[in-house]
């Protein structure tokens, strides 16, 4: 499936530093929803006995097709209506963008890909045996290790989970009601280059060019960053993002704080909706995690 959309000039990965959700500030009037959307199902799902991770040449299925478009017209059932929407330029993430977009009558156009939104990186280990390499001993040692541990030339849960907040924050910051913010880079864990990249940053506007150069470069180019004020100030800034179940499962680990061994335990199924919230008053919530309940139709 061609994609013809900003998939093109695709943004860079952000860097690995750490915002605490809670730090952003905002209006007090201001709200924001986020549905995280997994890929519907692919060829690598097809393979559960090898490790997947990014899987580059991975696309939809014809169930992950079928997914795909049950799961658009359920959010136009729904009166779902996204603000903007982000998507990992992995092609399944790609395909499912785009099959959900049609049915909810969107412009692919407006459609914006991100680097920072990819997969786990499983390094030399994607497309090897499972049996292979997850022998006990390793097991035990990816545990003890966890959020850190990362496969040869791969990323560690950690780095995942940061750039996944770091990402979620410039997106909500980018509405044009969001008040300055401060982020804070977690050096313990960083590189020397991750710690000079992105070090401590105070937004004196609300924009965030001076943070993210890169990020509000293509965002401009895509026409993200000129919103609907009127439209802005009726309800809250509504974005889809279209990703990868480990990238979630990071996410949430950061927002929640929970255990990085419980991660692998989080089930995200393809085409699941999970959806955070963010307000003034109670800061970033989890509302929901891992709904499919549109599959249902598809028996």
């Amino acid at each position: 499936m061609a994609f013809s959309g900003s998939c093109g000039n695709s943004s860079a990965v952000l860097s690995p530093s750490r915002p605490t959700p809670s730090s952003i500030l905002f209006h007090h009037h201001f709200s924001a929803i986020v549905y995280l959307i997994r890929h519907a199902e692919s060829t690598m799902n097809s393979r559960p006995d090898l490790i997947g991770g990014r899987s580059p040449t991975a696309t939809l299925t014809s169930n992950g097709l079928r997914q795909a478009i049950t799961l658009g017209a359920s959010l136009r059932s729904s009166g779902v209506q996204f603000d903007a929407i982000y998507t990992s330029p992995l092609e399944r993430a790609k395909q499912t963008a785009l099959l959900v977009c049609k049915e909810m009558e969107i412009s692919e156009h407006l459609i914006t890909c991100s680097e920072a939104l990819q997969e786990q990186s499983q390094g030399l280990w994607e497309g090897r045996s499972r049996a292979e390499i997850y022998s006990p001993e390793m097991i035990r040692k990816i545990n003890s290790l966890q959020p850190d541990f990362a496969a040869p030339e791969g990323e560690s849960q950690r780095q995942v989970e940061c750039r996944m907040l770091e990402f979620l924050a410039t997106v909500v910051s980018l509405n044009p009601v969001s008040a300055p913010r401060q982020f804070a880079c977690d050096a313990k864990h960083a590189s020397n280059t991750d710690r000079q990249a992105c070090g401590t940053f105070e937004a004196e506007s609300t924009g965030a060019d001076e943070v993210f150069p890169d990020l509000s470069q293509t965002l401009t180019e895509n026409r993200l960053l000129k919103p609907n004020l009127a439209i802005r100030n009726q309800h809250q800034f509504c974005a889809g993002i279209f990703l990868h179940g480990m990238a979630i499962k990071c996410l949430l680990r950061g927002i929640l704080g929970s255990n990085p061994i419980l991660t692998h335990t989080t089930k995200i199924d393809n085409t699941s909706v999970t959806i955070l919230t963010y307000s003034t008053q109670t800061r970033w919530q989890v509302e929901k995690i891992n709904d499919t309940s549109h599959l249902a139709v598809l028996g």
